[in-house]
């Protein structure tokens, strides 16, 4: 297995920055991994650890920091599901250009969300990790903070600190919360589809992952990891998401 960066440009002009692990006999099958709001393209290791996985058993891995994360050009006030979106459209192109055939998408948390509204026919199997199915759960997390709304009225923006840095969550954004209703783009996905989800999962429930695979019109299967987080925070949690993630796209992709 072999692994480089990988530079592409999404249609904003702004570089975009990844890690495309390429496995030892040649295949024109890739995983494009999209990760979470104000993730990047380690996820914390789990991308890399599933990326590892993936490309072991032959597939092409590009996984990837969307513009305003990681080392990618941006600002992480402008970031949207939308914005993330066209990033990950830029993604499958960048894939495309360099002879890869087929595509398979794996998302997380709101990459998850970005990979349901940027679905095509091209996609040929998905695997949704940890979604929500309701883009204003965020929303409303952040509606509860004086504190945040206060700065999001005087400045356009709100700063978020966690332990992975700093981060600023625009107007553009929250609004987007209220309006954008993914579940009209989740009817029309028409790809085989994984759900996976955490049955202790705090920051999304479970029966957001219940909803969201209801919906879902085509081949789909929903597991359920029995007492993982939002994060699958163990080894055998974490092993349990990727091998059924790679089950999947060996059945599909």
């Amino acid at each position: 297995m072999g692994f480089r960066k990988a530079v592409f440009i999404n249609k904003k002009g702004q570089k975009l920055i990844g890690i495309l692990h390429t496995p030892p006999k040649r295949s024109s099958s890739m995983i494009i991994m999209v990760h979470g709001f104000y993730g990047d393209k380690d996820e914390q290791g789990l991308f890399v650890n599933a990326a590892k996985e993936f490309c072991s058993n032959g597939y092409n891995v590009l996984r990837f920091d969307c513009a305003g994360n990681g080392e990618s050009d941006g600002r992480s006030r402008d970031i949207t599901r939308k914005s993330e979106r066209d990033d990950l459209i830029s993604a499958i192109r960048y894939a495309r250009s360099i002879g890869m055939g087929r595509i398979g998408v794996l998302g997380f948390s709101l990459g998850a969300g970005v990979a349901i509204i940027a679905y095509r026919r091209g996609i040929k199997a998905m695997c949704l990790w940890s979604a929500s199915s309701r883009a204003r759960r965020l929303y409303d997390r952040y509606k509860a903070s004086k504190e945040y709304m206060s700065e999001l009225r005087e400045k356009g923006y709100f700063t978020r600190v966690r332990s992975n840095g700093t981060f600023e969550v625009g107007r553009a954004f929250m609004n987007e919360c209220l309006r954008l209703a993914l579940d009209q783009y989740i009817m029309k996905i028409k790809c085989p589809v994984l759900v996976v989800h955490g049955t202790k999962d705090g920051a999304t429930p479970p029966s957001e992952a219940r909803r969201l695979y209801g919906m879902l019109k085509t081949g789909k299967r929903l597991v359920l990891i029995n007492g993982s987080g939002h994060r699958y925070e163990t080894k055998r949690q974490q092993g349990q998401a990727i091998r059924a993630s790679l089950d999947w796209f060996e059945r599909y992709l």
